[in-house]
């Protein structure tokens, strides 16, 4: 599926596929947006705008974040986010930026592309200027999703941390295992990223204008901060399993002693009933309700005995 819109003195209207070529030699900016795309599809990226036969290539195939110049176009791999939920799901973005013109590639919905194609249509290309604009809005709000996901898992670890001090058990484990497996996978999607806007920034190309270098730099420092955000999570959460599992263990290591104490009481009360159990004539058997009480005033003692001198070691 191809979406096309072009811009011609600040009025943004969505084109036809027939007229490609026009739009691409009048429009002051054109956008194609190609989705899932087909051979014929690629073909017109060959005949149309003669991108390089690599780079069309990298499209079809996955490829790693990267950018790469050609004598009239840069060709940028990054990754957008699609899911911020339990797994984090991703979508190759391919780019193609030319001196009027940008063009992405991509097999899944891309959510920030509909915002960008809704804000550019209701605000006819006010905000967008040239082609490094229009790259500079698609990046930016591409690192504004992963931005979102890295404060949600913030809120996250609070409430995990709280937990692992209160009342651990076996589901804020795996909460925070699942919390750690994410930030590791984020964080290895960004900084890949980050030396793509970062060879943009410092302006390699003459398709980039002095006047957005400051805007790709701006993105490149939100990226460094969630970068190190991230590598502090992962410590952080590590060290909340730390403590999750000496409070599992603190908690075991009291039943144990409370049962311990227990069974050491009931040893010596279990000696007695099994003495007065034998089937034998024994000379408190004769003593009748005062043999019972002898008894029973026996492992009382030692019961109150015991307790007291478990108190006394502060083991109870």
């Amino acid at each position: 599926m191809i979406k096309i819109l072009f811009c011609k003195d600040k009025k943004v209207e969505e084109g036809k596929l027939e007229s490609l070529t026009l739009y691409k030699e009048k429009a002051d900016l054109l956008w194609v947006d190609i989705e899932a795309a087909k051979d014929e599809d690629l073909a017109c990226l060959d005949e149309i705008f003669s991108f390089h036969e690599l780079a069309i290539e990298d499209c079809i195939f996955p490829s790693q974040p990267k950018i790469d110049e050609f004598h009239d176009h840069l060709f940028i791999v990054i990754y957008a986010l699609l899911d911020s939920e339990a797994e984090i799901t991703t979508e190759e973005l391919n780019i193609f930026v030319g001196q009027n013109y940008v063009v992405t590639v991509h097999e899944k919905p891309v959510p920030v592309l509909t915002g960008i194609t809704k804000k550019l249509s209701s605000e006819n290309g006010d905000f967008i200027k040239r082609s490094d604009f229009l790259l500079h809005t698609i990046v930016d709000r591409v690192i504004d999703g992963f931005t979102a996901l890295v404060n949600k898992i913030d809120t996250e670890i609070d409430k995990a941390e709280e937990a692992a001090a209160t009342n651990p058990h076996q589901e804020v484990i795996n909460d925070l295992f699942g919390i750690k497996k994410r930030t590791i996978s984020l964080r290895r999607i960004i900084v890949p990223q980050q030396k793509v806007i970062r060879y943009i920034a410092k302006k390699e190309s003459s398709i980039i204008s002095d006047e957005t270098i400051p805007y790709f730099d701006d993105i490149c420092d939100h990226i460094e901060q969630m970068s190190n955000t991230l590598e502090t999570y992962r410590d952080v959460t590590s060290n909340i399993l730390q403590v999750c599992f000496s409070n599992i263990s603190n908690k075991m290591a009291g039943v144990v002693k409370m049962l311990t104490v227990i069974a050491t009481i009931i040893m010596p009360l279990t000696l007695i009933t099994s003495y007065y159990g034998m089937n034998l004539p024994l000379p408190e058997f004769g003593w009748g309700i005062k043999g019972v009480l002898f008894a029973l005033t026996i492992m009382t003692s030692i019961t109150i005995g015991l307790l007291v001198y478990f108190r006394k070691m502060r083991w109870i």
